[in-house]
């Protein structure tokens, strides 16, 4: 990553102004095993549609059953997304962090060793005068939800976020 690293937090010293999107976003917790797509739905309109909403969404168009037992497609949770007033760029394969180019995006994310796919939401924010890389991960099992050494997960594809 092009930036420096403090504690844990990975400091960018550039273009400190594309730093926010323009509101601070909340984590949602999934509440289903595989609903990670439907959390970061929620999660990207800023507070104003509940993860309730958005798979209320999914069950009216024919999708929760599948999501829930296998997982979201990049499709579908873009045509959430626009359901909801938000709309995207088509997914881009990402090899390493520094490669997105956005202040908000959803991206999928892998393990070292885990066959499994995860989607969470990338933020850039500012800390004082610089921009901060964290992501906000909708497992439950995460305490706070919120990653701010996104080095420690694989990115593999990004959709950015408009």
């Amino acid at each position: 990553m092009n930036g420096e690293q403090e504690g844990d937090v990975m400091l960018r010293g550039a273009d400190a102004a594309k730093c926010s999107h323009g509101f601070t976003l909340q984590r949602v917790v999934q509440q289903h095993f595989r609903g990670c797509g439907l959390a970061c739905v929620a999660m990207a309109t800023g507070g104003v549609v509940t993860y309730d909403e958005v798979a209320h969404r999914a069950r009216e168009r024919g999708w929760l059953g599948e999501i829930i037992s296998v997982g979201c497609t990049n499709r579908r949770l873009r045509l959430l997304l626009r359901d909801f007033g938000i709309e995207s760029e088509p997914p881009v394969a990402l090899t390493n962090w520094s490669r997105i180019d956005a202040s908000l995006a959803i991206v999928v994310t892998a393990w070292p060793k885990c066959p499994a796919l995860h989607y969470m939401v990338y933020e850039r924010i500012r800390v004082d005068d610089r921009c901060a890389d964290r992501l906000l991960d909708p497992l439950q099992r995460m305490p706070t939800g919120v990653r701010w050494d996104v080095t420690k997960v694989l990115p593999v594809t990004v959709i950015r976020l408009l």
